[in-house]
């Protein structure tokens, strides 16, 4: 199962499930923009940057090369440096353990947002 809302974390020593989050908020050093649901943060980080691509570019990712410079800068980068460079380190934690992101090192931006597109 990929999701499941009663599924529990055990996260800096607190346990609670998915869908009540915000009894992590406790224990991490969120801004306000970050103390909301971390799918949401999730879907909305990639939504923005998504909107700042062309149409052009769109197509593009499904492409076995890439012409534009932006998804080229994009492509080098992996999922867990673009979250890293949005999110305080706190809200990286939490919305990486929860969502798998942490563990994307190694997995290009571009790879993520294409999987993206095929849930959305």
């Amino acid at each position: 199962m990929n999701y499941n809302p009663k599924a529990f974390y055990y996260l800096r020593g607190k346990k609670t499930c998915l869908d009540s989050y915000q009894d992590w908020f406790s224990v991490y050093s969120l801004t306000s923009d970050e103390k909301k649901d971390p799918g949401i943060i999730y879907d909305q980080l990639l939504s923005e940057l998504i909107d700042t691509f062309s149409e052009k570019e769109k197509w593009e990712l499904f492409a076995p090369t890439f012409t534009s410079n932006k998804l080229k800068q994009y492509d080098r980068l992996s999922v867990t440096d673009f979250f890293r460079s949005h999110l305080s380190p706190d809200a990286f934690e939490l919305i990486g353990c929860i969502t798998g992101i942490i563990d994307y090192d190694n997995i290009s931006l571009l790879n993520g947002l294409i999987d993206f597109f095929a849930w959305h």
